[in-house]
C-alpha cells in the first residue's frame, strides 16, 4: 500500500512504518493534516505550496543522483514539466534506469500531444494555445522530434517494435508542426530507425521504404546489409541553444551548442571470433535540425512562424519592400502620385513592423541543454553469444563501454551510447528562472493545475522506502508548532506574496 509522509508526530511515523495509510485532508493537494497555527506559517511563505516536507518526500521516492531535477520538476509545475520530464528521462535512460526514464517520456508526451499530434482536437488546441502570451513549455519540432526519438528507443530495447515504429514516425511528424505553421519533415535519423523497427517486425516492404527516405535526406545512410539485427547509435556533441534575438527581444534564434573535440564515433564489437570495427555514419545533426524548417534555413522564429533566411517573413517587411519599389517607379516615370503613395505605403509597413515587433512578447528561450548535436548509425551482425561491444570517438580517442539495451533472445538489439552524460549539471534547465514579480503574475494562472500536477506525481512515484520515509521525517522538528520554524531554512522559491 502506498503511504504518506508526516512531517512530525511519532504515531503518525509509526503509522507510516506499519504500512498504514494516513488519511488527510486539511490541504486541498493530499498534504498532511496540519494545525491552523502551522498551516497558516506555510501559506505565509510558500503560498499553496509546495511545501518543504512535500518535495523531501516526492525527491526521496526517485533516484539520489538526480535529486536536484525531481526538485525542479516537482516546484516548477506545469509551466516547465515537459521540459523537467525530458531532461529527467534522458539522465534516467543514461544512468541506466529504463523504468524511470519511460515513465518520464511518457509523462512528456501524454502533455505534447495535447497540443501538437495529428488530430483535429489538437489542432484546434494548438489555435487556442499559440494565442497566449505565458505558455507551458512543449518545446520546438527538434525538442519534440528527440523526445519521441529517445521513447522509440526505449521500446526498442523492450522488443516493442511496432511501438518504436510508431514513435520514430511521430517524432517526424513533430518534426514538421511548429507553433503555428507545418513543414515537410527531413529527420533522417528517425526514418532510418522507424525502418529498423520495421525490419525487426519482419516488414520488409516497410523497412525499405523507411531506409529509403532516410538515405534521401543523409546520402551517406545506406540500409543495413542482409541479416544485420544490432543496431548501433552513438551520440556526440552539445545540444543546439536558444537565444533572444531583435530591438525587443521578441525573435527565438538558434545556434549550435558548444564545440566538442569528438565529430565521429566507431564501435569495436568484440565476440568470440575477434575483434570486428564498425564506423558509425552520421545520420541528423540536431543543430540543423534546430536551425532549419523543411530544409530551409530560418534566421528566427516570431510566434511559432518562421523567418527565413532566403525571403521575408512579415507584413510590416513587406509593406516596406513595396513602398520602396513603388517609390522607385515613381521616380523613373516622373510619376510624383505613385512616388507619394509609395512613401505613404513605406512608412505605413514601417510603422507597423515596429508596432507588431514591440507588442510581442519576449521570446521563449528555455531549452533542453542535454541534447547531442549529431546522432551517428552503424550496424552488424549480431553474434549467438558472449559478445560485448566498445565506443571509440575519433578525435580525441576516448573508448567506452556502450550500453546493449534489450535481452539477446529478441529479435533485434541496439547498442547505445554517449560522447557526453546526460546528467544536467543543473537542477533547473537554462533560462528558466523567474522573478519575483514574474512568479507572482503567474502564480493566480498555475496553482490550481500545479496543484494538481503535484498529486499526480507524488501518485506515479515509486513506493516509498521505509528507510527513506525515516530519513526525511527525521529532517523536520517533532513538535507541529515547530514547523513553522523549519520551513524557514528550506530554500525554495517565495510565491506567496
Amino acid at each position: 500500500m502506498r503511504t504518506r509522509i508526516i512531517t512530525s508526530l511519532a504515531a503518525c511515523i509509526a503509522a507510516i512504518i506499519a504500512g498504514t495509510q494516513v488519511q488527510a485532508n486539511s490541504l486541498d493537494n493530499g498534504a498532511p493534516a496540519l494545525d491552523a497555527k502551522t498551516l497558516k506559517a506555510l501559506k505565509k511563505k510558500y503560498g499553496e505550496g509546495p511545501y518543504p516536507f512535500e518535495i523531501d518526500a516526492y525527491v526521496a521516492t526517485h533516484t539520489p543522483a538526480l535529486g536536484a531535477q525531481y526538485t525542479a520538476l516537482f516546484t516548477e509545475g506545469t509551466r516547465n514539466a515537459v521540459l523537467n520530464q525530458v531532461r529527467i528521462g534522458l539522465a534516467e535512460m543514461d544512468l541506466g534506469n529504463f523504468g524511470a526514464a519511460e515513465r518520464a517520456f511518457d509523462g512528456a508526451i501524454s502533455q505534447i500531444e495535447t497540443i501538437y499530434s495529428n488530430d483535429p482536437r489538437a489542432k484546434q488546441a494548438r489555435s487556442t494555445w499559440s494565442k497566449e502570451s505565458v505558455k507551458d513549455f512543449k518545446g520546438e519540432p527538434y525538442e519534440r522530434a528527440m523526445v519521441y526519438y529517445y521513447r522509440g528507443i526505449l521500446y526498442l530495447r523492450a522488443g516493442d517494435y511496432e511501438n518504436a515504429r510508431a514513435s520514430f514516425l511521430a517524432g517526424e511528424f513533430q518534426d514538421s508542426v511548429s507553433e503555428a505553421e507545418e513543414y515537410s519533415a527531413d529527420f533522417a535519423a528517425l526514418n532510418y530507425l522507424a525502418g529498423f523497427s520495421s525490419q525487426c517486425m519482419g516488414d520488409s516492404a516497410g523497412a525499405t521504404e523507411l531506409y529509403s527516405k532516410a538515405h534521401q535526406y543523409s546520402p551517406a545512410l545506406s540500409a543495413p546489409a542482409e541479416g544485420d539485427n544490432l543496431l548501433f547509435v552513438a551520440e556526440l556533441g552539445k545540444a543546439p541553444v536558444k537565444n533572444a534575438t531583435g530591438k525587443h527581444d521578441e525573435l527565438l534564434a538558434f545556434a549550435p551548442g558548444v564545440t566538442t573535440q569528438d565529430l565521429s564515433a566507431s564501435f569495436v564489437l568484440t565476440s568470440a571470433t575477434g575483434d570486428q570495427t564498425i564506423p558509425a555514419v552520421a545520420a541528423s545533426s540536431v543543430s540543423q535540425q534546430a536551425m532549419t524548417r523543411g530544409g530551409r534555413p530560418i534566421e528566427a522564429v516570431l510566434n511559432g512562424k518562421a523567418r527565413f533566411k532566403d525571403g521575408m517573413g512579415a507584413a510590416g517587411e513587406i509593406g516596406q519592400a513595396i513602398g520602396v519599389q513603388a517609390m522607385n517607379a515613381g521616380f523613373l516615370s516622373d510619376n510624383s502620385d505613385l512616388s507619394n503613395a509609395g512613401a505613404i505605403i513605406g512608412l505605413i509597413g514601417m510603422f507597423a513592423s515596429m508596432a507588431a515587433d514591440a507588442a510581442q512578447p519576449d521570446a521563449d528561450t528555455r531549452y533542453w541543454e542535454t541534447l547531442p548535436d549529431s546522432i551517428q548509425i552503424a550496424s552488424a551482425k549480431r553474434p549467438a553469444t558472449g559478445w560485448s561491444a566498445t565506443a571509440k570517438f575519433t578525435e580525441s580517442g576516448k573508448t567506452q563501454a556502450a550500453t546493449s539495451l534489450g535481452d539477446p533472445s529478441l529479435a533485434c538489439t541496439v547498442v547505445w551510447t554517449r560522447a557526453e552524460s546526460a546528467v544536467p549539471a543543473m537542477g533547473s534547465a537554462p533560462n528558466t528562472t523567474l522573478t519575483a514579480s514574474e512568479v507572482r503574475k503567474l502564480q493566480k494562472k498555475y496553482a490550481a493545475a500545479d496543484k494538481m500536477f503535484r498529486q499526480r506525481l507524488i501518485e506515479q512515484s515509486p513506493q516509498q522506502p521505509v528507510e527513506a520515509v525515516a530519513q526525511v521525517v527525521e529532517t523536520v522538528p517533532a513538535p507541529v508548532d515547530a514547523v513553522a520554524q523549519a520551513v524557514e531554512t528550506i530554500p525554495v522559491p517565495d510565491t506567496a506574496q
